[in-house]
């Protein structure tokens, strides 16, 4: 199968291609139920910057590999906004070389984690004020204390490109988790693994409204984290 395509952009808006630059990358995107690909310049969002088409000769085989979850890779090669003309180049990347990629990138950021991990480390602050995400149908309550649950530095390396932790009671029962903020996630890990004493109160725990609560799978709870 062919995976690299160069063509001009089609219907072309002269006013969004005079605020890309040559070699710029674009992004492709393809509606729910169409083959159409539409192009957008680098650093636009909610369909803004919308720069033109991929011509109908591409378009069916890059919506069919965008709709497969695999990616492109794409730079522009000219524009002409005098003319309302540019051009895309545009390479298919294979599933085997995105899962490639993705293996190097968790080796690279899993060795990295762990150096961090079982570096030194003394906390700048004692005291971390935090926000978790509990289940909405909780039993916890304010002033309680929970605590991180035990695992081995093992798997969180093999989640380096995602880390959460978990925090559980007094019984070993998961309760409550912590992801998104990696770097918050870090400090955490790494108190724990240079074997800093951890202790983890509630302070307070969100509670919305009944009509709220049906459309939500987790709430928040404040946790303050004293270290040492």
């Amino acid at each position: 199968m062919e995976d690299l395509f160069i063509f001009d952009i089609e219907k072309c808006q002269p006013q969004e291609l005079a605020e890309c630059q040559i070699g710029d990358y674009v992004n492709l995107w393809v509606p729910k139920d169409s083959k159409q690909v539409r192009i957008f310049r680098r650093g636009t969002v909610g369909g803004t910057g919308l720069v033109g088409y991929v011509p109908g000769k591409y378009s069916k085989i890059i919506a069919r590999h965008l709709n497969d979850g695999l990616k492109c890779e794409t730079e522009i090669l000219e524009i002409d906004t005098k003319k309302s003309r540019g051009k895309i180049r545009c390479r298919l990347i294979s599933r085997q070389e995105m899962l490639a990629k993705q293996a190097n990138d968790l080796d690279i950021a899993s060795s990295n984690l762990h150096t961090e991990l079982l570096a030194k480390y003394k906390p700048k602050n004692p005291v971390l004020n935090i926000k978790i995400q509990l289940p909405k149908n909780h039993n916890l309550v304010v002033g309680q204390e929970i605590f991180l649950e035990n695992k081995p530095i093992e798997y969180y390396l093999k989640n380096a490109m995602r880390l959460s932790v978990n925090f559980i009671d007094n019984n070993g029962f998961i309760v409550a988790q912590k992801s998104y903020e990696p770097k918050i996630i870090r400090s955490l890990l790494r108190a724990y693994f240079n074997k800093y004493p951890i202790r983890i109160i509630i302070q307070k725990i969100n509670t919305p409204d009944q009509y709220t609560l049906k459309y939500v799978e987790f709430i928040e709870a404040d946790v303050q984290i004293s270290l040492g």
